[in-house]
């Protein structure tokens, strides 16, 4: 089964077709003697998106109706993309990156090994 169920399945084709067939780098096959990898980047210039047509008011109604759906159970949330990244972010910004003990002497042993570590901040750390 494709990743995403029928929607993964639409969006996989259309892919492949645009990074195949649209660029001439030819779209996969059976019997093709070597790996074909096509590639299409489309850009796009904010610059160049047209406000008077509401756009970014259109994408604030979208989210908003995205979100008001219901959810699978009452303690999740409908997350939009880079919102998981945008959470870690502020975590870690305010409680730091976690590092399992192993990890952490590892870097220790590094800045060792390299004279990089004043013997009183790692004391002070190892507390």
């Amino acid at each position: 089964m494709p990743f995403g169920g029928h929607k993964g399945y639409g969006l996989g084709i259309v892919t492949e077709l645009l990074a195949g067939a649209f660029t001439g780098s030819g779209c996969s096959k059976p019997d093709s003697p070597r790996l074909l990898n096509g590639m299409l980047t489309i850009i796009l210039d904010p610059e160049r998106i047209p406000t008077e047509v509401g756009f970014a008011e259109e994408v604030q109604q979208f989210i908003q109706f995205v979100k008001s759906s219901r959810t699978a159970s009452a303690d999740t949330d409908i997350l939009m993309p880079g919102e998981i990244e945008q959470r870690t972010r502020e975590q870690r910004l305010a409680n730091g990156i976690p590092l399992d003990e192993k990890t952490w002497n590892q870097i220790l042993e590094t800045c060792r090994s390299l004279d990089i570590l004043d013997h009183e901040v790692e004391a002070a750390m190892q507390e």
